[in-house]
């Protein structure tokens, strides 16, 4: 399997660098914040329809994901993919044409207070109105529209009720779009593939980060690159970044041919996820003190890292997924 990118991809990725360049992103922490301006600028460049047009597929939003973790640029990219894949399966053409073009902007609502990821629904729906909490929902105060799953299916609102960090439903109008949940599998593959290449990125630039680190600051009059353990801890790092980088491309061709294949995207989460950890918590180490500060981007990255693995499933429920999926072996390796 060739993992080169072609022509096109190259200069898909390098207009997506080269737009994010423009952008400082701001180092808050807390809930994200939608920035209108920004996502129109995705919007115009089609960043937004690209993951819904026939000629791009899986390989060109991992590069598009990936360039926005590398830029520490947090935005609804991969809620409003998921979203559109589920829009799309459930015959909704016209709303994902108007997302396409920044005239809507459709969330997907998931998760529930205290309960595991893709646990049941608790959310209840009586004729055309739903009853039931959905937290968190990110950028929910930015929606036009939100997807909810529910006991009966999945349900598309208008104009959510926002309530904190999700929304909060008391016999709100809703309209049913499948009782089928089966279509929420292939749209969280091929969005989870994407937070992965998020995070790819995210790896990318904190590994870039502590290498110049190591090279330009000085102990005892030498750079710190000259310690041999210091620089056995950076390669690590980079093995681990590699690691990552060959799993997700994988899991993008993969899942162009079978978007179906939950097993594949399960073992890229917890080989992501681990390395991810790996990586952060390396990268602050490696800074020292300045790696700990609010003003330095590692632990922002940090962070993002953080809460990327813990989004669609944590490494531990996806290793679980993986064990329950086992049949005639005593041990598995993951990789």
């Amino acid at each position: 399997m060739d993992f080169t990118p072609d022509n096109e991809q190259k200069a898909l990725r390098e207009a997506v660098r080269d737009m994010l360049k423009r952008t400082t992103p701001p180092d808050t922490i807390g809930l994200p914040v939608h920035d209108p301006e920004q996502w129109q600028q995705f919007v115009e460049m089609g960043l937004v329809a690209l993951p819904f047009d026939d000629s791009a597929g899986p390989v060109e939003v991992m590069l598009v994901a990936e360039e926005l973790g590398r830029a520490r640029v947090r935005s609804p990219y991969v809620d409003v993919l998921l979203a559109g894949h589920l829009l799309a399966a459930t015959g909704q053409g016209d709303l994902l044409d108007a997302m396409g073009e920044g005239q809507a902007l459709v969330l997907p609502a998931l998760a529930e207070p205290g309960r595991s990821w893709q646990s049941a629904a608790s959310v209840t729906a009586s004729g055309d109105a739903l009853s039931g909490t959905k937290d968190p929902v990110p950028y929910a105060a930015a929606a036009t529209h939100v997807i909810v799953s529910s006991t009966q299916g999945l349900h598309l609102v208008e104009h959510p009720p926002v309530s904190g960090s999700g929304i909060a439903l008391d016999a709100t109008p809703a309209t049913l779009l499948t009782e089928d949940h089966s279509v929420l599998a292939p749209a969280l593959n091929l969005a989870t593939v994407a937070l992965c290449a998020e995070a790819l990125g995210a790896m990318s630039a904190a590994v870039d980060l502590s290498v110049d680190y190591l090279k330009t600051r000085k102990q005892f009059g030498v750079p710190l690159m000259s310690f041999q353990a210091l620089t056995h801890r950076a390669a690590d790092l980079y093995v681990s970044l590699e690691l990552a980088r060959s799993t997700v491309q994988y899991a993008a061709m993969s899942l162009a041919e079978d978007p179906g294949d939950s097993e594949l995207v399960s073992r890229t989460k917890v080989i992501v996820g681990k390395s991810g950890r790996l990586i952060g918590q390396e990268a602050i180490q490696l800074h020292g003190g300045i790696g700990m500060t609010a003003e330095y981007s590692v632990g922002h990255l940090t962070a993002r890292l953080t809460a990327i693995e813990h989004t669609f499933g944590d490494t531990r429920q996806h290793l679980g997924a993986l064990a329950r999926s086992l049949s005639g072996h005593t041990t598995v390796d993951v990789v």
